[in-house]
């Protein structure tokens, strides 16, 4: 019984590593173990959690404590500094992926202040590509033109016209924000699902 114990944890270690994300091999949120079905999430340290599971560039790991953030909360954000930033996190979807896969839908929030009105000069693009086929699925994009928000939802949907099991996915977040400290944009809370 023992050695069955120590098999079964094993392959459960092994599985969680087969789907592990780029950078820092970190599982992804997967699927809930209990309560209602839910649709699996990909992304790894969403919330966040910590600086780590994430490419950076020109980005600012902010802890919660440091000032509350646009919803008025103490939460942990992905800052993006001025100039131009991107965030991104790259994973496999298992060829033995339970069922075929051929869209994906993003959500996170998004707290974009633009007291100038700025238009183009301040935007955050999020894209969805899959790599393997060399392939925009789809994404979301914000700009100045539209106002400041705070504590927004987004969402964006992606689709393929061909099963993206196999395949290397990534999720990419850009911005480009004038030189004004008055601009903040920053993110939280990203999942992307199976859709």
């Amino acid at each position: 019984m023992k050695r069955f114990l120590l098999i079964a944890i094993a392959a459960l270690f092994a599985a969680t590593a087969a789907f592990a994300n780029d950078p820092g091999g970190c599982p992804p949120v997967g699927a809930p173990l209990i309560g209602p079905a839910q649709p699996y999430d990909f992304t790894a340290n969403g919330l966040p959690n910590g600086d780590s599971c994430w490419y950076k560039t020109n980005i600012t790991y902010f802890y919660g404590y440091q000032a509350p953030d646009a919803c008025g909360y103490s939460r942990d954000r992905w800052v993006f500094n001025a100039g131009t930033a991107t965030l991104s996190q790259r994973f496999y979807v298992p060829s033995d992926y339970p069922t075929a896969l051929t869209g994906m839908k993003l959500i996170y929030i998004l707290d974009f202040t633009d007291p100038t009105n700025n238009g183009n000069d301040n935007a955050i693009t999020a894209d969805i590509t899959d790599l393997t086929a060399g392939r925009w699925l789809g994404g979301n994009f914000y700009s100045g033109w539209s106002g400041s928000v705070g504590c927004s939802q987004r969402i964006g949907f992606a689709s393929s016209p061909t099963d993206l099991r196999g395949h290397y996915i990534e999720l990419k977040f850009t911005t480009r924000k004038a030189n004004n400290t008055a601009v903040q944009i920053n993110v939280k809370y990203v999942d992307l699902l199976a859709n």
